[in-house]
């Protein structure tokens, strides 16, 4: 009897397995997404590449009598970051630069903002291969935390845009579908 096989639970397990194919194969690619950000509105256009940061949990060690206990630590996001052609009259470049020095008081407070002001909520969509939004990553509260320098070159033979990099801060993200 130890040796008799259920046939009815083998046919089972091969349905199931057959059931757990998704249901749209196609790969998420890397150029279906548009950025967009209210305080910045030039980059949106020009930018070339976004991320949805990644994340991380820390751990915190509990102390027993016994060994410690590792138990979950604080939820930490990575920057936010975006790649952006810089335009000739340099407008997209200039506002976050702006941005960044009426933040930290460069030099007095005549450019100076009130903390309220100084924070942009910001949203990637994500789209799918006929470029219709599928998901939204809905990021709170964004400051610039840094930007890259422009750099020229009179001794290229075949020019190209200046690709400039900015990384922000923020408070959360969430990332949800969008119903189509």
């Amino acid at each position: 009897m130890a040796n008799n096989v259920n046939i009815s639970g083998l046919n089972q397990m091969k349905e199931s397995r057959l059931d757990r194919q998704p249901e749209n194969t196609n790969p998420l690619l890397i150029t279906e997404f548009k950025f967009t950000m209210q305080r910045i509105p030039t980059v949106t256009y020009f930018c070339q590449s976004a991320n949805i940061p990644s994340v991380s949990v820390g751990n915190v060690e509990q102390n027993t009598m016994f060994s410690p206990i590792n138990l979950p630590g604080v939820f930490r996001f990575e920057d936010l970051s975006l790649s952006f052609v810089v335009d000739e009259t340099m407008k997209n470049w200039l506002e976050i630069y702006n941005w960044m020095r009426s933040t930290s008081n460069a030099e007095d407070f005549a450019e100076f903002e009130t903390q309220d002001q100084h924070l942009s909520d910001a949203t990637l969509v994500i789209t799918n291969s006929a470029m219709k939004g599928k998901l939204v990553a809905n990021f709170r509260d964004c400051f610039p935390k840094s930007l890259s320098g422009i750099d020229f070159n009179s001794a290229v033979s075949d020019p190209e845009p200046i690709i400039a990099t900015t990384t922000f801060g923020f408070t959360t993200y969430s990332i949800e579908r969008i119903d189509s």
